[in-house]
């Protein structure tokens, strides 16, 4: 009998993540285990602090690191936050930009984000037409991002002026998330803008069942629990803050942060 040959693939062949873009690593992992990226907030820390948690960070088992803040902040004092957490990481760093000062050439790449459900085009048009030369000229990667607040919306409604996606209208979210594909967008992140508010996991499944581009979820993220359900449900990326909002002060994050371990 002829023994059957079976072809190995070279190591060169197989597709490293150090070599992919952002975008291509985050599409390479879809499907699989979600990313975990931890979110640190620029214009809520001091750099002291902000030092402290990065190498927290470090120590965990985040895949990247988010930066922005809730509040818009100077150009280059937000330059500076990322340079800093740079210096200290070797993790791949992407800004989640609230407005137009959030740029920096320190970054990996940005989430590009148009905020579709907004009742301002300010955040629709406005905010990302003024920005676009700054992004532009930092060089870095651009993720064109569709930026999706669901109920109860919370502080990111309430800036961003928008009109949250309702948990029992599945019909409305799924139009959001197909307009969001067919008009370009690479990726699609859903926000609770709420601590206490439960995870949405119908609306994270009828947007899964209906794109074919990797799906983001940030809101309220805080416990083991949360995370299984946003894996279970299809979540390509979870986003937290909570976490580290809820423990900056404490010496030891890892164990916080480091959530992702447990997650079945």
């Amino acid at each position: 009998m002829k023994k059957k040959v079976v072809k190995k693939i070279s190591k060169k062949a197989r597709p490293k993540e150090d070599n992919m873009t952002i975008l291509e690593r985050i599409k390479h992992r879809k499907g699989k285990k979600p990313l975990y990226m931890p979110f640190i907030d620029s214009t809520i820390y001091s750099i002291d602090e902000i030092v402290k948690i990065t190498k927290s960070i470090n120590r965990s088992m985040a895949d990247m690191i988010v930066v922005g803040g809730i509040l818009n902040v100077d150009t280059n004092y937000f330059n500076q936050v990322v340079k800093k957490i740079k210096e200290i990481t070797k993790l791949p760093i992407i800004i989640l930009p609230s407005n137009t000062g959030m740029v920096s050439r320190h970054s990996d790449a940005i989430f590009f984000i148009t905020l579709l459900n907004s009742r301002n085009p300010y955040w629709i048009t406005g905010s990302q037409a003024l920005s676009a030369p700054s992004v532009y000229m930092s060089g870095t990667e651009v993720i064109p991002t569709a930026y999706l607040v669901v109920e109860p919306g919370g502080t990111s409604s309430w800036v961003g002026d928008a009109n949250p996606l309702p948990r029992d209208k599945l019909e409305i979210v799924k139009a959001y998330a197909v307009y969001s594909e067919l008009s370009g967008k690479e990726m699609i992140c859903l926000d609770t803008g709420m601590v206490n508010s439960k995870i949405p996991e119908k609306i994270i499944k009828t947007v899964k069942e209906n794109t074919n581009i990797p799906l983001a979820f940030y809101g309220g993220v805080k416990s083991i629990k949360d995370i299984n359900k946003l894996s279970s449900a299809g979540a390509d990326i979870i986003i937290t803050s909570t976490v580290i909002q809820k423990h900056k002060k404490r010496k030891r994050l890892r164990h916080l942060i480091s959530m992702k371990k447990k997650r079945k």
